[in-house]
C-alpha cells in the first residue's frame, strides 16, 4: 500500500533499537473491490521476476488478498579455483491477508507471509591482502590478483539459503470515544544452508560449513503482543489534541545452535607441500606423520585432520530476550498554525545468553565439550525511557512547515552470541546499551504554485557507548561487538521535486537530493582493529597488540557526501496512452569499513547511472518498461571482511543489467 520512511530515533512508537530511523511497510487491507495486477520482468543475467496481487471480496463482510513473488538470476560471482559457477540466486514468497468485519465497529484481520531465498549471502569474500604475519610469503595464504572483477578464488562454494515466515492477527474495535487495537505476531527466520570459506582463499584453512557432519543451525523466533488505544474524531477534545497510547510485550530467542567451523581441512597434505618441498622423501615422511595423527584421532573417535575431512568445531550461543513497555504520544494543536508533539516510552527488558559452549564433533554425531572458561551467565536487565519532542509551525498554509525536534532512543544491552574460545580472552562480557539523541531543524515547502517541493534539514546526533564491530578468530570468527565511548554526527540533507515548465511541458520532472555527514568517534580510546604492517590484531578480546586510540576517526560506512538526481519526461497522447523516459544517477563519496580508517578497508567514491523508457496503454491498463541499470558496469566493493587472515573484499552489487518489465492491472 505504501512505504513510510521515518528519519531519526523512533523509540517512542517503535521501541527498542529504532535508533537510526524506521522503514514502515504497510500492506493493503482487503476491500470489497475485485482488483489486482501482474508484473513480469525478463532481463540479462538470466533475470526472471514475477509478482502477482489480487484482492477478492467473498461476502459483504469478508474479503482477502493474496500476493506472490518469484525472482531469480544467475550469480554474479564465478569461482576460478573450482570452475564452479554458483547456483542461481532466487527469492520466492507468498502473503495472504484476510479481513472479517464481524460488526460495524469490530473487525478481525489475519495475515501470513512466507519466503525462501538463496544467494551467496555475503559469504564470497576474496582475500586480496593476506595478513603478512600469517601469509607465509604467499605460500599459506596466497593473495588474489584478480582484483574487483566479480571473480573469486575459494576452496569451496560460498552461499546461503534461508526461509522465514510471519503470522499476525489484529482485532480492531472502534468505540465512540476511542479506537482499540489488539495485535499479535509470530515470526521465525531460519537459514537452511551456510557455506563460507572463512579465510577467503583457495587454501583449505578455515571454513564455516552448513552441510555434512555438524550442520550449522541458526534461527530467530519472536512473539509480540500489543494493545493500542487511539483517539478518533469523537474523542473529547480531539479537535485540539490527538493521541495514541499502548502496552507492548516481546519474547524472542535466536542465535546459533550451533555454527560449525571446519578447521584446517586437508591441512597436512595441501598446505605444508605449498612451502615448496616436493620430493619422495618428504611425501613419505608426510604420509607417516599424518597417518600417525589420524590413528591417534581414530582411537579418540575423532575425525581425521588429513584427507577428506577436518576438525569440526561447533559453537553454541542463543540470546533469550523478554521485554514489556508502555508508551504514549500526543499532538497538541496549540494554534491554527502550530502543533506540539510529545511522546515517551518506558521499557523493561531482560536478556540472557543461553547454552554458550564450544564442542568437537565426533564421527558418530556426539560431541566433546571443550573445557573453556565461560562467562555471560548473568542476565542483563535494562530499564530505558525513550522520549520525543517536536514543534511544527505552518505560517504559509498546510503544505509548508518549519519544524524542530529532539528524540532519544536505545539499542538494548546484550551479549555476543558466538564465542568460539569461550571467555578465554574476556569476550563474554555484556555490551552496554547504546543511547542516541538527535536534534533536528528543518523545513518542508511547496513553492511556485506547487511546482517545486523542497525539503531541507540540519541535525546533530550524539551516541553514547555506540557499538563497533570487529571480526577475529579468538573472539569467535564472526562479528564481535564492543562499545566505543562516544560518537557524533553533524549533518544536513535536502531534496527537491521540480516541474520547471508547468504550462509548456508539465510532463518534465526533475528530482534530486544531497546529504552531508560529519560522522566521527569523539571518544574511542579502546579501539580494535588490525595493524597495517603486520596484520596482527590490536585491542581487547585476544588480540596480539594493545588497544589504540581511534578518537577522531570516521564512523564506518558513513560517506561524507552523497547525492542522487533524476529527470523524467512524460508525453501524453489524446488516446490516453503515454510514453515516459527517465534517467537517474547516484553518488557516494569514499567510505571506510573499519573504525581505524585504514586504506586496507576503504571503498573509493562510487557513481552509478540508470535509464528507462515506459509505454503506457490506458485501454489495457498495461505498462511496458525497458531499462538498463548500472550503465557503466561499475564494479565496487560492497563490504570488507578484515580478520586475522587479512583483508577480504566482497563484490556483491549488481553489474550492468538490462531488460523489460510489464505490468497489467485489472
Amino acid at each position: 500500500s505504501r512505504v513510510e520512511v521515518l528519519k531519526g530515533p523512533q523509540g517512542t512508537l517503535f521501541g527498542r533499537n529504532a535508533t537510526g530511523g524506521t522503514v514502515s511497510i504497510v500492506t493493503p487491507n482487503p476491500s470489497q473491490v475485485f482488483e489486482g495486477d501482474v508484473k513480469f520482468e525478463i532481463g540479462s543475467r538470466e533475470t526472471m521476476n514475477l509478482v502477482a496481487f489480487a484482492n477478492v471480496p467473498v461476502t459483504d463482510n469478508f474479503a482477502f488478498n493474496i500476493s506472490a513473488y518469484s525472482n531469480e538470476r544467475e550469480q554474479i560471482l564465478k569461482n576460478l579455483s573450482t570452475g564452479y559457477l554458483p547456483d542461481k540466486a532466487y527469492g520466492r514468497g507468498v502473503r495472504v491477508k484476510t479481513r472479517w468485519d464481524i460488526l460495524d465497529d469490530l473487525a478481525l484481520t489475519v495475515s501470513g507471509s512466507f519466503n525462501k531465498t538463496q544467494n551467496n549471502g555475503g559469504l564470497a569474500f576474496q582475500n586480496v591482502r593476506p595478513a603478512p604475519a600469517l601469509a607465509g610469503g604467499g605460500l599459506i595464504l596466497p593473495a588474489d590478483d584478480t582484483g574487483l572483477d566479480r571473480r573469486v578464488q575459494l576452496d569451496g562454494d560460498a552461499g546461503a539459503t534461508g526461509k522465514g515466515g510471519i503470522v499476525s492477527a489484529a482485532l480492531d474495535w472502534n468505540l465512540d470515544a476511542v479506537d482499540t487495537k489488539l495485535m499479535y505476531s509470530h515470526q521465525r527466520i531460519r537459514p537452511t544452508r551456510l557455506d563460507g570459506p572463512f579465510d577467503g582463499t583457495q587454501r583449505p584453512v578455515a571454513d564455516a560449513r552448513g552441510a555434512g557432519l555438524g550442520k550449522s543451525h541458526q534461527f530467530v523466533e519472536q512473539d509480540t503482543l500489543e494493545l493500542q488505544l487511539l483517539s478518533n474524531d469523537s474523542t473529547p477534545g480531539s479537535e485540539h489534541f490527538e493521541w495514541v497510547a499502548g502496552v507492548f510485550a516481546l519474547e524472542s530467542l535466536g542465535g546459533f545452535n550451533p555454527i560449525v567451523f571446519s578447521v584446517a581441512p586437508n591441512f597436512f597434505n595441501e598446505i605444508l607441500p605449498s612451502f615448496g618441498v616436493d620430493n619422495p622423501l618428504f611425501e613419505q615422511l608426510l604420509g607417516q606423520f599424518t597417518g600417525t595423527i589420524n590413528d591417534v584421532l581414530a582411537e579418540l573417535n575423532l575425525p581425521p585432520v588429513a584427507g577428506e575431512t577436518s576438525l569440526q568445531l561447533a559453537n553454541y550461543g542463543l540470546i533469550d530476550a523478554q521485554s514489556i513497555s508502555g508508551y504514549a504520544q500526543g499532538t497538541w494543536h496549540a494554534a491554527e498554525t502550530i502543533d506540539i508533539t510529545a511522546g515517551v516510552r518506558y521499557q523493561d527488558e531482560e536478556r540472557k545468553l543461553k547454552g554458550s559452549r564450544t564442542s568437537i564433533l565426533l564421527n558418530d554425531g556426539s560431541e566433546v565439550v571443550l573445557p573453556l572458561p565461560q562467562g555471560g551467565k548473568e542476565p542483563i536487565n535494562a530499564k530505558q525511557t525513550s522520549a520525543r519532542l517536536a514543534f511544527q509551525w505552518r505560517p504559509f498554509g498546510p503544505n509548508d512547515q518549519f519544524y524542530a525536534s529532539w528524540a532519544r532512543a536505545f539499542k538494548s544491552p546484550t551479549y555476543n552470541t558466538v564465542n568460539l574460545t569461550g571467555n578465554l580472552f574476556g569476550t563474554m562480557v555484556p555490551l552496554k546499551e547504546e543511547r542516541v539523541d538527535t536534534y533536528e531543524l528543518g523545513v518542508k515547502t511547496n513553492l511556485l504554485d506547487g511546482n517545486l517541493q523542497l525539503n531541507a534539514a540540519t541535525f546533530y546526533t550524539i551516541q553514547k557507548d555506540p557499538l563497533s564491530a570487529n571480526v577475529s578468530i579468538p573472539s569467535g570468527g564472526v562479528a564481535n561487538f564492543t562499545n566505543a565511548q562516544e560518537a557524533e554526527i553533524k549533518g544536513a540533507d535536502g531534496d527537491f521535486l521540480l516541474i520547471p515548465m508547468p504550462n509548456l511541458n508539465p510532463g518534465l520532472v526533475i528530482t534530486g537530493g544531497v546529504s552531508y555527514l560529519d560522522a566521527i568517534y569523539s571518544e574511542f580510546t579502546n579501539g580494535r582493529g588490525y595493524d597495517d604492517a603486520t596484520g596482527l590484531g590490536f585491542g581487547n578480546g585476544g588480540a596480539s597488540l594493545p588497544p589504540r586510540d581511534l578518537s577522531g576517526k570516521r564512523i564506518p560506512r558513513v560517506p561524507e557526501w552523497s547525492y542522487q538526481a533524476g529527470i523524467s519526461q512524460r508525453i501524453d497522447f489524446a488516446s490516453g496512452n503515454a510514453v515516459e523516459v527517465g534517467a537517474d544517477t547516484f553518488y557516494t563519496s569514499k567510505i571506510y569499513f573499519l573504525p581505524q580508517n585504514s586504506e586496507l578497508s576503504t571503498r573509493e567514491a562510487v557513481s552509478l547511472f540508470n535509464a528507462r523508457a515506459t509505454y503506457i496503454h490506458a485501454a489495457w491498463n498495461l505498462e511496458v518498461t525497458a531499462y538498463v541499470n548500472n550503465i557503466t558496469d561499475k564494479i565496487y566493493a560492497d563490504s570488507a571482511f578484515v580478520t586475522d587472515f587479512g583483508t577480504a573484499l566482497l563484490v556483491n552489487e549488481d553489474p550492468r543489467l538490462y531488460g523489460l518489465r510489464a505490468k497489467l492491472s485489472f
